[in-house]
């Protein structure tokens, strides 16, 4: 569980590119939201996979801090309470029933708590899901649409156990461009799977959005981590470093803590408003 010393994130309109607003009224009310629950892989979180008891989520120091991190620092106080489900190597298809698992143990629906439940305002929760870079991994393109549909089966699970009513979307990054990738000279294929993902998470948001009277966000990180890779030196980066672990890359997967910084910058620039 990350604590971050402001009162909550306040959405209005978003038009930059990148995000996609959309309620059932069509206008985005403005609204605080004090609590964030977040699903996810290592993107999200370092950790490896915890027993579906775990409450916490605590920061390993020697591990580089990625965007969670970085937007609570960036939020300054007093706090959101963010609650990561999200772990290393979780996939939409084998991983996410386990993360919605520990988020009921945590917040069971009404009048089936325990002893180690907590009471959560789910008016105030935002529900965030960047997921799906390990199924574009383990899956061809053709065999993507049903683990989006799976995403969306977990997320009206939310919505009508928990009334959760407001939801975050991350897409897939261009994980073609990693130098894991371009190692193997598997860039091409990978590209094709993960515009194919990120397509189907456009229209599964959208249609999410037409049948449900919630609040729902998409935002890009394929596009805020593309325009780093295309111009390096723009954002601070040495231009040799697009293609190779340095200052960009982590490793051949994973990004740096710069590079998650700027994109908790991005999001937070979106979803605050002045």
């Amino acid at each position: 569980m990350y604590c971050s010393q402001k009162e909550g994130f306040r959405l209005s309109s978003l038009q930059e590119p990148g995000v996609i607003v959309r309620t059932r009224s069509h206008v985005l009310p403005t609204t605080y939201i004090n609590r964030g629950s977040y699903s996810g892989d290592s993107y999200t979180s370092s950790q490896e996979e915890t027993s579906s008891d775990s409450e916490e989520f605590e920061v390993e120091e020697d591990l580089p801090s990625l965007w969670p991190e970085h937007l609570i620092s960036r939020l300054g106080d007093p706090c959101p309470v963010i609650h990561n489900f999200a772990f290393r190597g979780a996939t939409v298809a084998d991983d996410l029933s386990t993360q919605l698992l520990q988020y009921f143990q945590l917040v069971p629906p009404e009048g089936k708590g325990s002893s180690k439940s907590i009471s959560l305002d789910i008016s105030e929760t935002l529900f965030v899901f960047y997921i799906g870079i390990n199924d574009c991994g383990c899956n061809t393109s053709d065999e993507l649409e049903p683990i989006v549909e799976a995403l969306f089966d977990a997320v009206h699970t939310l919505y009508v156990k928990s009334s959760a009513r407001q939801f975050l979307f991350i897409d897939v990054p261009p994980i073609g461009r990693s130098p894991g990738a371009l190692e193997i000279e598997s860039s091409e294929m990978m590209k094709d799977r993960v515009d194919t993902w990120n397509e189907l998470l456009d229209t599964a948001v959208h249609e999410f959005a037409a049948s449900t009277t919630a609040t729902i966000m998409l935002f890009s990180s394929h596009e805020v981590i593309s325009a780093i890779l295309d111009e390096p030196e723009q954002h601070g980066f040495a231009q040799g470093d697009a293609k190779e672990i340095g200052t960009i890359w982590e490793d051949e997967l994973h990004l740096t803590s710069a590079v998650h910084d700027i994109l908790a910058e991005r999001l937070v620039t979106k979803l605050l408003s002045e």
